[in-house]
């Protein structure tokens, strides 16, 4: 359950903006900063546009007709974006070890005889 009444949306963002800020040590930000930097992230990751857009609840790419005629809710494609996202900052947190990396055994010059 998200809000005080069973089926109603989160309530309480300043609370938890305040929170973030105690524990992050970062203010001066606004939540709009957070959707800016995820829609500009999935660009650079490679989400496609109308995903990215969707992603973050815009629907300014899309024309009226298509609005109209175009029925699809890009569910799948809007979950698709988000988990690469999501992949993309669990890498910066705590990044996985590159492969494993093994000397190589010196080679030794033959011996003269």
């Amino acid at each position: 359950m998200l809000g005080r009444i069973r089926g109603s949306g989160f309530q309480g963002w300043s609370k938890l903006k305040q929170r973030i800020d105690a524990a992050s040590g970062v203010t001066g930000w606004r939540w709009h900063d957070l959707r800016r930097t995820a829609r500009t992230g999935m660009a650079r990751i490679g989400v496609p546009r109308e995903h990215a857009e969707l992603a973050i609840n815009h629907i300014s790419g899309r024309t009226k007709l298509e609005r109209t005629y175009d029925r699809h809710d890009y569910g799948p494609e809007i979950l698709a974006a988000v988990g690469r996202w999501q992949a993309h900052l669990a890498g910066l947190v705590a990044p996985q070890p590159s492969a494993e990396v093994v000397p190589l055994a010196s080679r030794k010059p033959p011996r003269k005889a």
